[in-house]
């Protein structure tokens, strides 16, 4: 029926170049019938005859706009000004009124002078996806290369938002790119230096006044394993951005501070709500992490707002737990940290005295003392605010893998939704 319109218009326009019918301005006499031997007509003051030349040219021009678009609508790629086609829409199913309306649209589009400029738009069928950047300090070498892809993959299947799979990359904030991208990725071991430059300093400032958005994975990095590799195989409940995280960001609002965020807060809530079902873990594991670990689906993480909203967040790092590999299974087996009561506490002080000691931010600000028996190596056990000492016992198993792959998806999607959303 639309089709049935456009042929309509694209007459009445054909019509104008063939037959003027608008009555003559003196002096230029109009041949009544086709037939008949156009009568020579004086020239009309005015009106140069490249003015009318002109507008001959653009009702041509107009002419073969029209045909290119009926043979685009042929093909179901396009509809004029814009108009997306609706292919479960039943035209006769319309209200008589509404049919007529759009009848006197067509023919009020007909009448327009000739020489009026019309225009088309083409419109993507659906809405435009949204792109993510990655901050990364080369292109081929990132940690957890398939984290990021892994996780916009699953977000264009659970959601209705819909994100280009493939993440831009760029090496520094200097890049003006950044201003194209709602959100910004960036995994803090991915940058080695957290000074930021003069222009880094500019461009971030202004990216996030204007309502930019900055991840930083890893951006929270316990005392115990910054500056080693540890950092991206474990993650820590530590309630504190990175000391390079705090300073560099000082540079660009020198009063601002990180500060904890709440276990009750909605970035936790923004699509998924709680944990995935435990019911596979031993019941030690899933006690600890139900009730102290990831209560109600949290995590520890610090932000940093402007403008009255979050614009960085920093957390331990999650990307650990997003990325398949190629054959679609997941790149990395995963483990549980669970603290446990100390059944030879006399053996640990004893061994107390010698061993490497790391204070940790809990979420209500007081310290744990964590103890390593040399660098680099796991935390063996930990005295917290209560002088109770506890041990840490690690835990491996396919369920603990799964279900933390599951848990760090959520949240990253969590954290997604929201930046797109506040």
């Amino acid at each position: 029926m639309k089709l049935f319109f456009y042929i309509i218009f694209l007459s009445a326009i054909w019509a104008a170049g063939e037959d003027e019918s608008k009555p003559a301005e003196k002096g230029l006499k109009v041949p009544s019938s086709p037939s008949k031997p156009e009568e020579k007509a004086m020239p009309v003051p005015n009106k140069p005859q490249d003015k009318e030349e002109g507008d001959k040219a653009k009702i041509e021009e107009i002419r073969k706009k029209l045909l290119d678009l009926l043979k685009e609508n042929e093909k179901g790629n396009i509809w004029p000004d814009g108009e997306e086609e609706d292919d479960n829409e039943d035209v006769d199913d319309k209200p008589k009124s509404k049919a007529k309306n759009e009848k006197k649209e067509i023919e009020s589009k007909a009448s327009v002078p000739a020489k009026k400029k019309v225009s088309y738009t083409i419109k993507k069928q659906g809405p435009l996806n949204v792109k993510i950047l990655q901050i990364a300090n080369s292109r081929m070498r990132k940690n957890y290369p398939f984290g990021l892809r892994t996780l916009l993959e699953h977000i264009n299947e659970s959601s209705s938002v819909k994100l280009e799979s493939f993440p831009e990359t760029t090496n520094s904030f200097e890049d003006k790119a950044i201003f194209n991208f709602p959100f910004i990725y960036v995994n803090a071991a991915d940058r080695p230096n957290w000074e930021f430059s003069d222009l880094e300093v500019e461009n971030i400032r202004d990216y996030l006044d204007r309502g930019g958005f900055i991840y930083i994975d890893a951006g929270i990095s316990a005392a115990f394993l910054r500056n080693s590799a540890q950092s991206q195989r474990h993650s820590f409940a530590d309630w504190e951005a990175s000391p390079m995280v705090k300073k560099a960001f000082k540079q660009i609002y020198p009063a601002k501070k990180f500060h904890r965020l709440k276990r009750n807060h909605q970035i936790y809530k923004s699509f998924y709500k709680g944990l995935p079902d435990p019911k596979d873990l031993s019941d030690n594991v899933r006690e600890y992490v139900v009730k102290e670990k990831w209560p109600q689906g949290t995590y520890s993480a610090v932000s940093l707002k402007v403008n009255g909203r979050i614009a960085v967040l920093c957390t331990p790092i999650i990307a650990m737990g997003w990325g398949k590999n190629s054959q679609g299974a997941w790149a990395t087996n995963i483990g549980f940290r669970i603290r446990e009561k100390a059944k030879n506490l006399g053996q640990i002080l004893s061994k107390a005295q010698t061993a490497l000691q790391y204070k940790t931010t809990r979420e209500d600000g007081q310290k744990d003392i964590v103890y390593c028996l040399s660098p680099g190596e796991n935390p063996s056990w930990v005295k917290e605010p209560s002088n109770r000492y506890r041990v840490f016992n690690y835990y491996h198993s396919l369920e603990i893998s799964q279900f933390a792959h599951r848990f760090y998806t959520q949240l990253g999607l969590n954290i997604l939704i929201y930046s797109l959303t506040h």
